[in-house]
């Protein structure tokens, strides 16, 4: 388990240098024509966008790659392994997650998020609708982000 987990960090480490390469090439940051500052603006807007679908592709891809490994062992074994994440966390830091509030509601949601809703749900539908909420939090704040890119296709 604990290669599996270093083998995703080395391609997430992959995936963020290509996807500054991309970033630069896409962006017409290694254009010489044009003046320096709008040459970086141009880079960080490319990179922006590379940075948002990036990882919602890679959670989506991790989440359908979950769902063949478990289908695989039910056909192999008749036997559908668990997968929260709960249990993928005990299997990496060998204690649970979890710990009590003090309030006992958010205690219960919390403790029935991690073990009852499926680690593909998370990755496949919440996680990607985490972070396009937080990158729609982040064009609102730097609104010159999505203008930049909208200005360079006139």
């Amino acid at each position: 388990m604990i290669s599996w987990i270093v083998a995703h960090i080395a391609v997430a480490a992959a995936a963020g240098i290509v996807a500054c390469v991309v970033a630069a090439y896409t962006s017409g940051a290694l254009r010489t024509g044009q003046p320096w500052r709008q040459r970086i603006r141009d880079f960080l807007t490319g990179l922006f966008w590379q940075l948002v679908a990036w990882p919602i592709a890679c959670s989506v891809l991790a989440g359908i790659l979950i769902i063949c490994w478990q289908c695989l062992r039910w056909l192999k074994f008749a036997f559908w392994p668990e997968m929260t994440i709960n249990v993928v966390m005990y299997e990496m830091i060998e204690r649970p997650i979890f710990s009590e509030t003090g309030w006992l509601g958010i205690d219960r949601f919390s403790q029935w998020l991690l073990d009852s809703v499926p680690l593909t749900l998370w990755l496949i539908v919440i996680f990607p609708l985490i972070w396009i909420g937080v990158t729609m939090w982040v064009w609102s704040r730097f609104p010159q982000i999505g203008n930049a890119t909208t200005q360079r296709e006139r």
